[in-house]
Formats: C-alpha cells, structure tokens, sequence
C-alpha cells in the first residue's frame, strides 16, 4: 500500500515503526503478510530498521512462549498463548519471505548480513561460551555470581528441531555452519610428523566441545531433513579420505553415528560409499579400520556393499593385512 506513494525518510521511518508496533496486536497467523509488505517496503530504505524490528519481535514471542511453556509445566497444564507449532510455521514463512526478498534486492541481504556477522561470529560465539564455561565451572565464586542459565549447545540444537517447521531456507546454513565447527578442530601434528587423536584431557577442551556440537548439529539435521542428507553423506567422505593425513577421527565418529541411527536408508546413498572404499588402499591403516567399524551395520544389510568391500579389499595391496585383522 505506502509501497506506491513517495515517502520522505523521515515518513518511510515513521510507517515502518508504526507498523512494527502493530505486531503484538495481530493475531500470528496475520504477522507472514504484514512482513512481506514491510519487506517490499524496505525497497525504499530503512531496512536495518525493518530486520531489527523483526528479529526483536520474535525474539520476545519466542521468550514469551518458553517462559509459557516453563510455567505451564510447572503447574502441570498448557496454557501457552501461541501453540508452539503454530508459531514455527510462522516462523519459516518468515524467513522464506525474508529469502525471496534478498533475492531480488542484494542490498537488504548484505544489511542482514551486517546484523547477522554469520559464521565466523558464531564460530566465535560458540568457542566463546564455551571457553566462558569452562571458566565458571572452575570457579565456585564464579558459579555464585554468575550462574549458568542456558546452554549454547542447547539452544543450537533448538534451531535444528525448529527447522522441520518449514524452515527450509535455514537448512543448508545449519549444515555449513556444523561443517565449520568439525573443521576448525583437529590435534595438530608433532614434531615429527605423526598426528595425535583426541586424549581424555583434549576432550575436555572448548575446541572439542564446538566439535562435538558441530557433529550432533549435523546429525540431528540428518534424522529430519532427506533432502539433505545425501549432501551431508557426502562431505563427510569427502574428509575422511582427502584428509587422511590429519586427525579425522571426529569425521569417522560422526560417520558411525550417521549410518547407525539410519542404516536402512543410507542404503540408498551405497554407490558413495562403495566409491570410498575404492580409496582403501590410499589410506592410514587406522583410517581405514574406523571407517570399515562404521560402516559394519550396512554390511550386515547390503550383500552387495560387502561383495564390493570384498572385491576392493582383494585387489588392495592392504588386503592380506586386513583379513589378519579380521576384515571382513
């Protein structure tokens, strides 16, 4: 409606504030349309104005709806204004809203980015809280004073749960942002070339913490996003083998986890891994003891997958010292 008639910034400002204030007003399901408005509105300007309204919005109707859900559980009964169903449907055709609309203007999509700072901020955030945990966890005076009220892990994975309310658009940043947290941690090698797994002590540290969350990241977006797990599958792989030369025991820990909780359908993915084992040969001999341990649950379910492991395994030069170990 304003979208058409000229407006002064300092009008533009005026409507778009007005309208945001409106929010708490309108019933939930009426807020998708009042946002695509604002959304082809912000054409025009005040778009750091319309994204922080947005994102403050929700914000407060999401903390809302827990403090809801807490109280109710408490006493024992549902009393929550906004279904929590209700609001994430909501929520994704938002963001799909939010998506088409930086597709046709680049300029309120470098404005998120502006708010967002994306992945090296959370990368950083992520390694930030947990380093702050574990600086209070030493600390009973800190623990006093400053009591650990949520979890970042907890609060990742929320969004992760979240997604299979029509969050769609958020699903590859959740994949790319698990990849980036498994990346970024890794013992480095010693002096004399030859790398280090993970100890208990190195377990314990922040870095490993952000890995792990990384790991449960994509494996919950694994359990309830088909289309994207073939991706996932993928990239995996992919750093097993190219990276054989480094630490990748996180990658085979996350690889077992994946095809344990979904044997049966990662059948459909077995001309990838029968690729990977194509690879044996080239590879560390405890790279390839790990990934034929995780692998065991689909060779138990795919005669073809153990005729292809057993023909690779024959032509390797590995392969005698492979069956001594028991393989396959």
């Amino acid at each position: 409606m304003f979208r058409d008639i000229p407006l002064s910034v300092e009008e533009l400002q005026f409507v778009v504030e007005k309208v945001l204030r409106m929010f708490p007003k309108v019933d939930l399901q009426e807020i998708p349309p009042l946002v695509y408005q604002l959304l082809l509105l912000s054409a025009k300007g005040s778009k750091k104005n319309v994204l922080e309204g947005l994102i403050s919005f929700f914000n407060q109707v999401d903390q809302k709806q827990k403090e809801e859900q807490r109280d109710s559980e408490s006493v024992d009964f549902e009393a929550a204004t906004v279904p929590l169903d209700q609001l994430r449907h909501v929520e994704g055709t938002v963001i799909l809203h939010i998506v088409l609309a930086i597709n046709l203007d680049r300029d309120l999509g470098k404005e998120l980015l502006k708010y967002l700072k994306v992945f090296d901020f959370l990368k950083t955030s992520v390694m930030k809280c947990f380093k702050d945990m574990q600086f209070i966890k030493g600390s009973k005076f800190l623990q006093d004073l400053v009591p650990l009220r949520c979890s970042i892990s907890a609060t990742v994975l929320e969004v992760v749960a979240n997604s299979v309310f029509g969050w769609d658009h958020v699903t590859q940043g959740l994949v790319n942002f698990g990849f980036i947290l498994l990346d970024s941690y890794g013992p480095k090698k010693n002096l004399g070339s030859k790398v280090t797994e993970i100890t208990n002590s190195l377990s314990k540290t922040p870095a490993h913490k952000a890995c792990n969350l990384g790991a449960s990241i994509l494996l919950e977006t694994f359990k309830v996003h088909e289309p994207i797990r073939r991706e996932i599958l993928e990239q995996v792989l992919n750093r097993v083998i190219i990276s054989a030369g480094s630490p990748i025991s996180h990658f085979i820990d996350l690889l077992s986890s994946i095809i344990s909780c979904a044997p049966l359908v990662l059948q459909n993915s077995s001309s990838k891994i029968t690729e990977a084992f194509d690879q044996l040969s080239f590879l560390p001999l405890a790279t390839v003891q790990g990934l034929l341990k995780a692998v065991q649950p689909l060779l138990k379910i795919s005669m073809s997958m153990r005729d292809s492991l057993i023909l690779v395994l024959r032509k390797s030069m590995f392969s005698g010292y492979l069956f001594d170990l028991g393989w396959p």
